[in-house]
């Protein structure tokens, strides 16, 4: 099983020295707002993902009065322990496994896979499409093994193609990365259409333990349909030079989530759409425990508050049934300890304090 066997913080936000030995299953963190509880899922997500979910600076994250932040966390893991850290000071940010340097995030991701749901996931279903988008592709980072080179030659050609188009560099030129960008564009849709059909079991098994009714998804290219991208790419060409970026392509595909038809969202009512969310994100976990026979660690950041008692208990039992290491955030530990899932250990959080609770 894999978990994380202690976390050291220091200098990270509020948190000036921390050490915690968590649970192997459900670890709860309370206290009062602007205690540095986030801070502590904060430094996780670094961990594992190498950036924060909170800010898109490293330097937004030093503790005030301090050069930089440093994390460490020991990742029991079947096939042994590893150790990671990251620090970020006046040389900027260097990342180590096993004390060795790293120099790509998507190696801690692959040691330390995660699933995160905060009140701002719910954004998931009301704004625009790159969450959707990020969703399939965290999805298939992990489960699929050849999605990583082909999506970053897409990300790459589309780059340049972009650039061509910025500098007005004239039709031809942009045509030139038509070509690499079709086959690998191709490629990219076919694979996130594929697996939009294999998550499907997965999110109705979680969502039917959450609500009364079924949603459906449906994957949507990102451009116009009954058109191959080679035909679309031709067909916005001319607007394409006018605006300067590519217009059509997987940068553009989307998730739709419908209810006979209709947009989940309109709908269901706010509460509904909360459970909903926990409900994609959850699936997404199980997904990946079935397809890949490892675990991986959930973050709730302060969701529970936000629920009537009848929801936290659902999602507590979901949570309790995927049997991986969770971290809970919450004002008051009563929000979250019910029979549905008991805590393995608790930890209150005050004013940038961390202490275990026996």
């Amino acid at each position: 099983m894999m978990f994380v066997q202690d976390l050291e913080i220091t200098n990270l936000r509020v948190l000036e020295s921390a050490m915690l030995v968590p649970g192997q299953g459900l670890n709860v963190l309370y206290g009062p707002n602007g205690s540095g509880k986030t801070s502590v899922l904060e430094a996780l997500h670094l961990l594992g993902v190498g950036r924060s979910f909170r800010s898109r600076h490293h330097h937004e994250m030093v503790r005030r009065g301090t050069q930089g932040f440093r994390v460490n966390g020991a990742i029991h893991r079947e096939t042994g322990l590893r150790r990671l850290g990251l620090e970020h000071g006046p040389e900027g940010l260097r990342i180590r496994c096993d004390g060795q340097p790293v120099t790509s995030a998507s190696l801690l991701a692959k040691e330390l896979p995660l699933v995160l749901l905060t009140p701002e996931s719910q954004r998931l279903m009301t704004e625009g499409a790159s969450l959707r988008r990020q969703l399939l592709d965290w999805c298939l980072f992990h489960v699929e093994p050849g999605f990583l080179p082909v999506f970053k030659r897409f990300k790459r050609v589309l780059k340049q193609r972009n650039a061509a188009l910025r500098s007005q560099e004239g039709p031809r030129v942009v045509r030139s990365w038509d070509e690499e960008l079709i086959v690998s564009g191709n490629e990219v849709h076919e694979l996130r259409a594929r697996y939009v059909d294999v998550f499907l079991p997965a999110v109705e098994a979680v969502v039917d333990r959450l609500l009364p009714f079924r949603v459906a998804l449906e994957y949507r290219a990102g451009w116009p349909e009954g058109r191959t991208l080679e035909e679309a790419l031709g067909d916005s060409l001319s607007s394409d030079v006018v605006r300067g970026f590519t217009q059509v392509g997987p940068q553009r595909g989307d998730v739709a989530f419908l209810l006979d038809g209709v947009a989940a969202r309109k709908l269901m009512s706010r509460g509904e759409v909360k459970l909903f969310v926990a409900g994609i994100m959850l699936a997404q976990a199980a997904h990946f425990i079935e397809r890949m026979g490892r675990r991986l660690v959930i973050m709730v950041d302060e969701v529970a508050s936000e629920l009537d008692e009848e929801s936290r208990r659902r999602i507590f039992s979901v949570l309790g049934s995927l049997g991986v290491q969770t971290f809970v955030t919450t004002v008051s530990r009563g929000l979250v300890e019910n029979e549905a899932w008991l805590p393995d250990a608790v930890f209150h959080v005050e004013q940038g304090k961390v202490s275990a609770v026996v």
